[in-house]
């Protein structure tokens, strides 16, 4: 750079053409090499995200100019008087998270519980470990450089694990035998992040915890023994979608989207109330979730574990550095641990038990509550009756129901009604609402789905300016991980849901799609994607909805996701004992629906399509090779289309 400076001065003065072709070499080799130092930086950052977005797109916005950092300048509003030191502010956070779950503990009644069951000698009990076994755990936890308390992290624990693993089996195999979580395990980090409203109030921000690194690793051993005993039992609920193996978002609603799918194809109309539990999390009952864990067949050891892992937890909120003193938690289950969801998960196990005669899905303390009725009237005198007993559940699990929050919808097939019949519980009114977003899809009254496909497409739209900002910055390689690690999985979250709406609403989202390809191949708006397609081996549009779509149906029909899906698709051998040839292929049989709203159901139309696969794809049985079988096939079918 500095001989290209000069050589630009000596030209200045010179005016010779000798000495501007000599500027012009060394201008144009320095550019090069900018260009190339920029496209291995964002290799680099790419490489080392691995998927990560959130890493990935801290270090984009560093580049662009938009570093964020969550809590610089913060100023907060504490005793009527705006401060801005980090100290005062740090202890004003982590007082209000402790005492705001802890007035809400006071305000509710004393429980009185039954006595505890009796648990007998085959009740599951901890194994004790080696070596080997925590050397894959820690091998197999994130990647995070979020420092403890003790100022370590995951990447720490991978690095050292060979001088750390035979200290961490003794710790963890005498906690399992003496029935007690290691103190030191035990303090967090909280850092508040900011919700929604006036950053000056303390009440607009949630906590994010960061506990020990090595905690992870006993966390994950129990959690493994932990859920292939309740699994090894069924004691979960069917409908508990969260935090379970085969369980996703995805599942959980597309099973929701079905079951109000095949019953307004009847006719009628659907209501459905979408719970909010205050501080469902923090708020979980020590006693009560200790009593309900000898219902599952857990020994009293376990249990004395785990109370041990739940009580006396210390935390201090971080800000800027600044640490607050440390306050203990008394109630609640704490967040960002491993354990933490699963015993949640056990802790509202049996909420189902007081809905009888409408139906629920749950994800973690993401719960529904729906029925289907003639009228709409006789829906909300359903949901008001069961809403009666689910707040009687809710007190004596020591829970609270966020009235303002919770919501319903009524749900038709054709028309949007004028009045809705009110939904009450304890006497309040629970507000009706036109969409909602459920698990991250927007759904409205009448599953157009077109408030979700313009949510989806701004966030794209916001991804592709970026992504053509540095496309000439990345390698070809960098550019194709950049797509299917920022902006495919977009496209892909819950696919299986959205793409149920008509091809007039996914349109925006299929010309968004074919912009993304041409910016990675590097050619203008109005080139024809088909070329692109064949040149990247990439899916179209309309197959990157199938493909997704019988993926999903194949492990629903070989039992490689969650099994209530499997209530809505029949195979033709399940109707007839001919051998046909239907039967022979592992054909599904078509459900009868009465309209087209019914018809465009993700079990009819994964059916339709899944028929049509070559025979070798259906008799698969492995879920991975399927879905590059059938992804192979379906490029070999693609034909342009502007032809």
């Amino acid at each position: 750079m500095k001989k290209r400076d000069a050589s630009l001065k000596k030209f200045l003065k010179s005016k010779l053409n000798t000495d501007h072709l000599i500027f012009k070499s060394l201008r144009n080799k320095v550019t090069q090499q900018l260009r190339k130092a920029r496209a291995n930086f964002f290799l680099n950052v790419i490489s080392e995200a691995k998927g990560n977005s959130k890493k990935l797109w801290k270090s984009i916005d560093k580049l662009l100019g938009r570093e964020k950092s969550a809590n610089k300048h913060l100023k907060l509003m504490v005793d009527g008087c705006i401060q801005d030191d980090d100290k005062i502010i740090a202890e004003c956070f982590n007082d209000y998270f402790i005492n705001s779950v802890r007035e809400m503990s006071l305000s509710s009644p004393k429980i009185q519980l039954t006595q505890a069951l009796t648990c007998n000698d085959s009740a599951f009990k901890f194994s004790l470990i080696n070596t080997e076994k925590v050397e894959n755990v820690i091998s197999l936890l994130s990647n995070s450089k979020a420092k403890d308390i003790y100022g370590c992290d995951t990447a720490f624990l991978k690095q050292h694990k060979t001088s750390i693993m035979i200290p961490l089996v003794m710790i963890i195999n005498k906690s399992f035998n003496e029935n007690i979580f290691p103190s030191v395990f035990k303090p967090a980090i909280v850092t508040p992040v900011h919700k929604s409203g006036d950053t000056q109030e303390v009440s607009n921000y949630r906590p994010i915890s960061i506990l020990p690194a090595a905690s992870k690793v006993i966390e994950k051993v129990v959690a493994e023994q932990l859920i292939a005993h309740l699994d090894s039992k069924s004691f979960f609920h069917l409908m508990q979608f969260g935090f379970r193996k085969k369980h996703s978002t995805e599942t959980a609603c597309c099973y929701f989207l079905e079951e109000i799918k095949t019953s307004l194809d009847q006719g009628g109309v659907v209501g459905a109330v979408f719970l909010d539990l205050r501080k469902a999390f923090d708020t979980v009952n020590h006693e009560v979730l200790i009593h309900k864990l000898a219902k599952y067949d857990i020994s009293t050891n376990v249990q004395n574990w785990i109370k041990s892992y739940l009580i006396n937890r210390k935390q201090c909120v971080q800000i800027n550095g600044t640490l607050s003193t440390s306050l203990v938690s008394t109630m609640g289950v704490p967040q960002g641990s491993i354990i933490g969801p699963l015993l949640f998960c056990l802790y509202i196990n049996d909420l189902p038990s007081v809905c009888k005669g409408i139906n629920i899905v749950m994800y973690a303390d993401d719960t529904v509550l729906y029925t289907h009725g003639r009228s709409a009237t006789d829906v909300a005198k359903k949901l008001s009756s069961v809403m009666s007993k689910v707040s009687h559940w809710l007190h004596d699990s020591c829970l609270t129901l966020n009235v303002e929050k919770t919501v319903t919808m009524f749900f038709t097939n054709r028309f949007i009604l004028k009045t809705y019949p009110e939904i009450l519980v304890n006497g309040q009114l629970i507000k009706h609402v036109d969409k909602f977003k459920y698990l991250g899809v927007i759904l409205d009254s009448t599953l157009s789905f077109k408030g979700h496909v313009k949510k989806l497409c701004n966030k794209l739209k916001f991804n592709l300016v970026n992504f053509r900002y540095i496309r000439n910055s990345l390698t070809t390689e960098a550019s194709s991980t950049y797509l299917n690690a920022m902006i495919i999985p977009h496209f892909l979250y819950c696919i299986t849901s959205w793409s149920q709406a008509c091809k007039t609403v996914i349109k925006p989202l299929e010309s968004l799609y074919k912009n993304c390809l041409k910016i990675h191949d590097k050619k203008t708006r109005y080139y024809h994607h088909c070329q692109i397609l064949v040149k990247y081996d990439i899916l179209s549009f309309d197959n990157l909805i199938k493909h997704s779509n019988v993926s999903l149906l194949h492990k629903i029909i070989y039992s490689a996701t969650a099994p209530p899906l499997k209530k809505f698709v029949t195979l033709c051998s399940e109707k007839t004992v001919r051998t046909t040839r239907s039967v022979t292929r592992g054909e599904c049989s078509f459900p009868q629906c009465k309209t087209q709203f019914g018809s465009s159901s993700f079990s009819c139309v994964a059916m339709r399509q899944w028929n049509t696969l070559p025979t070798e794809h259906i008799l698969c049985t492995d879920s991975h090779t399927f879905s590059c079988l059938t992804k192979s096939w379906l490029l070999s079918k693609q034909v342009c289309t502007h032809l």
